[in-house]
């Protein structure tokens, strides 16, 4: 009998069946893949395993909000949100994306809400960066252009939060119907013959003190595949808000993928070569895809980060979807200033 991929849903079982061995190298790679789903932060800790101290309180950036080059007049004021995803910060989105956009005429606001936290408590922080970029600014409308968990904070934002200054939402990549890696990390936590704190900081120790275990633990929560039913019914599409979305496909060495037709099938679009994936990502990428090879970007499935407006794949991966995380520019497969600008015109 063939044993299940680690990947999908019945990983409980496959834990529970587990030798000490196994259950070893099931925590070193879980180290890794979920260092992977938040590779902005440093690695270093995750390689070595280095102790955590969960009590340092983290003190945020402020959010960057920048004019355009020549301002509007009152009445045609938009500006543009740039949000970032799990382990992100204000750093998240390259300043070429910012001065594109900047250049466009739109004023930039690249938030900074808590890296490693629920949805609720990021999205709480977004309104707030978002109220007063509105405020100061004098706009009149806003779009957001969210990364990966970004996009669920958003439509938090939207949907529970309320934020009359927001007119669109555009997603890349963003797990709408959640990351089986989210799955994996709250299976480790809960399912495995240890303590559910040591099993959070096993997890946590990987990014040092920037977050509790509580946090992580709130993340995971809502980053699951398991949860993501609930939320989509909690926080629905908001009527007189333009919704779309966009989903990275990569691959190992940039093998095609059989499904990836089906899967990034959107109007008007080409469905592209996969990006290769880079060397840690290899890792999390079969266990995204799972044993029904769902195409993916490495961290998100496509058929979850496809939603209203779904605009098709990009070929790459998770992590260059903002900036380029590890490749060199020669080596990527998409213009990421373009990308951005494409959106801010099909929203303007």
């Amino acid at each position: 009998m063939r044993r299940p991929h680690p990947g999908r849903r019945n990983l409980p079982s496959l834990l529970a069946r587990a030798t000490a061995p196994e259950l070893l190298l099931v925590r070193a790679m879980s180290r890794i893949a979920l260092c992977a789903a938040v590779a902005y932060l440093t690695l270093p800790g995750c390689l070595v395993g280095d102790s955590a101290d969960v009590t340092t309180p983290v003190e945020l950036a402020p959010p960057e909000d920048v004019p355009p080059a020549n301002p509007p007049a009152p009445g045609n004021r938009a500006g543009i949100v740039l949000a970032h995803g799990l382990g992100g910060t204000v750093d998240s989105f390259d300043p070429a994306i910012v001065t594109a956009l900047q250049a466009d005429g739109f004023y930039v606001l690249r938030d900074s809400v808590p890296g490693v936290d629920s949805v609720a408590v990021r999205a709480a922080a977004l309104k707030t960066q978002i109220d007063a970029f509105v405020a100061n600014n004098q706009l009149d409308k806003v779009h957001v252009f969210a990364h990966s968990m970004g996009g669920l904070d958003a439509r938090y934002l939207l949907s529970t939060l309320k934020a009359p200054a927001v007119v669109s939402l555009t997603t890349v990549s963003t797990p709408h119907r959640g990351s089986v890696l989210a799955d994996l990390g709250l299976g480790l936590q809960r399912r495995l013959s240890v303590s559910q704190q040591e099993a959070l900081l096993m997890l946590t120790d990987v990014l040092g003190d920037r977050f509790s275990p509580a946090q992580l633990e709130a993340a995971l929560t809502d980053l699951a595949e398991a949860n993501a039913g609930a939320f989509n019914a909690a926080n629905p599409d908001v009527a007189g808000v333009a919704y779309y979305s966009i989903a990275g496909y990569a691959s190992v060495g940039g093998f095609g993928n059989p499904n990836a037709d089906a899967a990034c099938a959107a109007a008007g679009a080409t469905v592209p070569a996969p990006s290769s994936l880079p060397s840690f990502l290899k890792l999390t990428g079969p266990v995204v895809a799972g044993e029904d090879r769902r195409p993916h970007d490495g961290i998100v499935a496509v058929a979850s980060a496809a939603w209203t407006g779904f605009l098709g794949c990009i070929p790459t991966d998770h992590l260059d979807e903002t900036r380029a995380a590890e490749k060199p520019a020669a080596d990527m497969r998409v213009d990421l200033v373009k990308l951005y600008r494409d959106a801010a015109a099909r929203v303007k």
